[in-house]
């Protein structure tokens, strides 16, 4: 706790006076490594360490902790665990100073991602020089991935025996470490060891050993109303972008959320994650599916939400496979989606989206019929165009359940409206948009590509809150150079800085 603090207390003044400097800076080829900062007396009769000046689309990264082990290098990105959520810096990045939470810095050098494991602490970031202060940090290359684990599942067990609020901090903290040292193993390695777990719409239960290359868990999931045939299937996936532990544990994690709607003759499969493991082989071993086709639905064209397509398609992803009637994706704006080997962000997390091919191009009000020989609007999907968070993002209405998949327009944590194709003025379209949808429909539930599928429409009217104060230029912002950030009790809006200044012009 001493550390902590000293840490808190001390970061801005270390990091304004560029303290991160330390001998051996420098290095021509932007190859990194670690060294110990020279005791008081040594340094005085050093000279002062030379930087690796930054060229073209390249920065000098240095990472320091406490005790003196740094790291420093030259790269070409930097993907920060921020307190507000992940933040990217290039070169020629817009002085800023960021809080850092325990997770995962992933730097991209010689055209390759690595990360490291980082627990809390300050980044700045000037003249094409990031530097960070943490409380510690472990390089990936360190991590034992089985052991971890095993320390994730004695952390998370921990967690739930914790009763008094100093047991729950301190065991929140360990689940934290172990999450973030678990995710940097699975990056480095690219291991298949994720897992997909099945989760009620409603709960999710005690999932036991994370352990394991694919499982199902069986989970009671009733009939609606006299449809015997209708279920929807939730799939939470671990994948090592964002680990699927504090999603069971704290609820706020990202883990991708796949739906499978299931009809009498078929199976419609609302994304399809980052490919943790082959999500085809994987829905084949569910009773559920037994005997159906199937047929895929993208609601927008990031990563998470399309790595799994190629299952669903013939070796080299030129054409369907066996048992997949289509693929399809939203018609609003083909040209991004086509173009998804430079929209879907694979390059920013160091994904690698194996080739796939899409059939159908889904107008606005287009339907998709559960069974398609005796259609029923009850038991269909209606398809509503809902950008802003992209330009072809789709929204699925289900009668039969009163349930609207929203991809990532909406979900209780930071709605990314920063990125590439993101547009904020679309983005409070379409809330109203889904808000006048919701109207007649009372008990309407949105389903969210991350963190719960069951969030209740009244959430809305936070958001639509939130949106009033940005035009009013109330609310209170936290300004991060390029990037805005408004926090509400259940969402944060990361925007472009020149978005919000327009909105409070408009």
């Amino acid at each position: 706790m001493a550390r902590l603090t000293l840490l808190a207390f001390c970061g801005a003044a270390l990091l304004a006076r560029q303290a991160l400097n330390f001998v051996g800076g420098a290095g021509g080829t932007g190859a990194g490594r670690v060294s110990r900062v020279p005791r008081r007396a040594e340094a005085e009769e050093e000279e002062e360490p030379e930087y690796v000046a930054a060229e073209g689309d390249r920065l000098k990264l240095k990472v320091l902790s406490p005790e003196g082990d740094g790291i420093s290098l030259a790269c070409s990105e930097v993907i920060l665990p921020s307190a507000s959520g992940q933040l990217g810096v290039l070169a020629n990045h817009a002085p800023m100073m960021s809080a850092l939470d325990t997770g995962v810095l992933r730097y991209k050098e010689d055209g390759q991602w690595k990360p490291i494991v980082v627990m809390g602490g300050f980044a700045s970031i000037d003249s094409n020089q990031l530097s960070v202060l943490v409380n510690d940090f472990e390089k990936a290359d360190d991590i034992d991935a089985e052991k971890t684990q095993s320390e994730m599942e004695a952390a998370t067990a921990l967690l739930e025996k914790a009763a008094s609020k100093k047991d729950k901090l301190e065991a929140n903290q360990k689940v934290k470490r172990a999450a973030a040292r678990l995710q940097a193993a699975m990056f480095l390695s690219k291991k298949k060891c994720c897992a997909y777990f099945l989760r009620h719409s409603d709960f999710l239960g005690a999932l036991g050993s994370l352990k394991g290359a694919i499982r199902a868990r069986e989970v009671a999931l009733s009939a609606v109303g006299a449809l015997a045939f209708v279920e929807t299937l939730v799939i939470v996936e671990q994948d090592r972008f964002g680990n699927l532990a504090i999603e069971l544990v704290l609820g706020t994690g990202e883990a991708p959320h796949i739906y499978v709607v299931l009809g009498s003759k078929k199976a419609v499969i609302i994304d399809t994650g980052c490919n943790s493991g082959n999500l085809r082989q994987f829905l084949a071993t569910l009773p559920q599916l037994a005997g159906k086709e199937f047929q895929v639905v993208n609601t927008h064209i990031h990563y998470d939400h399309i790595m799994g397509n190629y299952g669903f398609c013939a070796p080299g992803g030129k054409s369907l496979g066996s048992g997949c009637r289509s693929i399809c994706q939203g018609s609003r704006r083909k040209a991004f989606s086509e173009n998804w080997q430079e929209h879907s962000l694979q390059a920013m997390v160091g994904a690698e989206i194996l080739d796939f091919c899409v059939t159908d191009w889904l107008d606005e009000g287009a339907r998709i019929y559960l069974d398609e020989e005796s259609p029923s609007e009850l038991e269909s999907l209606e398809v509503l165009h809902t950008p802003g968070h992209t330009p072809d993002s789709i929204s699925l209405y289900y009668p039969a359940e009163n349930r609207l998949f929203t991809g990532d327009l909406i979900y209780p944590g930071s709605i990314f409206l920063h990125l590439p194709g993101s547009d904020l003025e679309e983005f409070e379209a379409s809330l109203s948009k889904v808000r006048d949808f919701a109207a007649d429909k009372t008990g309407l539930v949105l389903s969210c590509g991350h963190i719960t599928p069951s969030l209740q429409v009244a959430a809305l009217q936070e958001l639509h809150g939130l949106i009033e104060e940005m035009h009013q230029g109330r609310g209170q912002p936290r300004w991060d150079g390029a990037t805005t950030s408004f926090t509400t009790k259940n969402f944060t809006l990361m925007c472009r800085t020149a978005d919000v200044k327009k909105m409070k012009g408009a």
